[in-house]
């Protein structure tokens, strides 16, 4: 579905924000997978970092 808005904000080398906004699809736990998904396919390990700030909007700090 297209519910929702996604923002990739620059680090720096190693890592980047996701800004999730009114993503109603439990982003929490869609997006850390997703980002799992991603650091695997790239071959790379990381951190996921999540911080809620509502139901629907959540930001995603990944480092690798």
């Amino acid at each position: 579905t297209n519910v929702g808005t996604l923002q990739s904000v620059y680090i720096d080398e190693t890592a980047r924000l996701i800004r999730a906004r009114e993503t109603y699809l439990f982003a929490e736990w869609f997006g850390v997978g997703m980002a799992e998904g991603v650091l695997q396919a790239c071959g790379k390990r990381g951190t996921i970092l999540v911080r809620p700030s509502t139901f629907v909007d959540v930001d995603f700090l990944i480092r690798w």
